[in-house]
């Protein structure tokens, strides 16, 4: 697994690379690959080695606010930080991008920890455990 420091790297590396129009839909370009992996091994002196990645972590997992139309009467726990009511859905893909896990329902002021770990305590939600040694990118 990577240090702290060498994730932060990588993380900077891939901004720059999206900054640079490298990422024009959901995947990086070719050419933005090969520059992210040059600039990697040049910043820390270790190869990128994308299939080491992918064995460790097993997907990403994220939240996203889906604006809904409620009652005013039950709209105030769907009012999130901008103003509107939103439901907030927590989704979890692997790295061919398909979604392997999606609960939604849960209001807009509710935070993405409070979600994830109520999946965690909840074992009839079925949520993909990743093996011991790997993790979830969030």
């Amino acid at each position: 697994m990577w240090e702290p420091h060498i994730v932060n790297i990588f993380c900077d590396i891939c901004i720059k690379e999206i900054d640079n129009g490298g990422k024009s839909k959901s995947h990086f370009t070719k050419e933005a690959w090969k520059s992210l992996v040059e600039t990697f091994g040049r910043e820390t002196g270790r190869a990128y080695e994308y299939n080491k990645l992918k064995n460790d972590c097993i997907g990403a997992i994220d939240g996203v606010h889906v604006p809904v139309c409620i009652s005013p009467l039950e709209a105030i726990p769907y009012i999130g930080r901008k103003g509107i009511p939103t439901q907030n859905v927590m989704a979890a893909c692997d790295f061919d991008m398909r979604f392997t896990f999606c609960w939604a329902g849960w209001e807009g002021s509710a935070h993405d920890t409070r979600i994830f770990y109520a999946v965690l305590r909840d074992p009839t939600l079925n949520f993909p455990h990743p093996p011991d040694g790997n993790l979830y990118n969030l």
